[in-house]
């Protein structure tokens, strides 16, 4: 019985993502901030704002457009909603603390770049994996 339906399922491997790599680098950057605010080092905010942000792209990235399931990133989403949900209350309901409207919008935008250079990213291998498919099919017959 010739079911091309199931072969394609089971013999297309997807392109493994590093995640656990991905993650470690960016909750690198956030302890690098978190070093630099014992430290009392301007820009500390902003490089915890940066990493925050870079984590939250990432995981939506994950979950989202590669719909890879792993229990790590779902702990991560539920860290980064209540991260975010901390920026908003302390950008409106607390006067600031412990950051302001700025430091949200800066979130915000870091979020959207990253996410749109993920997914740009991840478009440029695929096209490239294609080409290299046609160049092999076409070598092969």
């Amino acid at each position: 019985m010739d079911d091309e339906i199931l072969d394609d399922i089971f013999l297309k491997a997807k392109p493994k993502l590093a995640t656990r790599k991905i993650l470690l680098i960016w909750l690198g950057v956030i302890f690098l901030g978190l070093v630099l605010r014992k430290l009392v080092v301007p820009g500390n905010a902003l490089v915890i704002i940066i990493g925050s942000g870079g984590i939250f792209s990432f995981v939506l990235y994950a979950l989202v457009i590669r719909k890879i399931v792993l229990v790590h990133l779902f702990f991560m989403l539920a860290i980064n909603l209540v991260w975010t949900s901390v920026f908003i209350w302390g950008a409106y309901l607390n006067n600031g603390y412990p950051y302001n409207k700025t430091g949200l919008l800066v979130y915000i935008l870091t979020v959207l770049l990253w996410f749109v250079g993920y997914i740009l990213y991840y478009n440029h291998q695929k096209s490239k994996r294609k080409k290299q498919d046609n160049s092999f099919k076409e070598s092969a017959t």
